[in-house]
């Protein structure tokens, strides 16, 4: 809205209304809106929980123990080696 102002025929205001469509999601009453002393309007809203919930998911992981290399035998050849 503008101020009010004095021209040669009498007192004169404008204002203007723009309408935006939130996203699909968006709770309406979480939007807020702040004015800055230069006027420039920023409206912000929080982001929907089930669209940042819906793109984490779990994967399982499993661990499976490795068999020793050479198993005994190596063990073996090591102590007939050492005599």
């Amino acid at each position: 809205k503008h101020e009010e102002r004095q021209d040669e025929h009498g007192y004169i205001s404008r204002c203007f209304t723009r309408k935006y469509t939130l996203p699909p999601g968006v709770d309406p009453t979480l939007v807020s809106s702040s004015l800055s002393p230069e006027g420039t309007l920023t409206v912000e809203a929080p982001l929907p929980k089930t669209a940042t919930q819906s793109a984490e998911i779990t994967i399982p992981v499993t661990f499976e123990a490795r068999a020793q290399i050479g198993g005994q035998e190596a063990g073996k050849s090591e102590q007939s080696g050492a005599k």
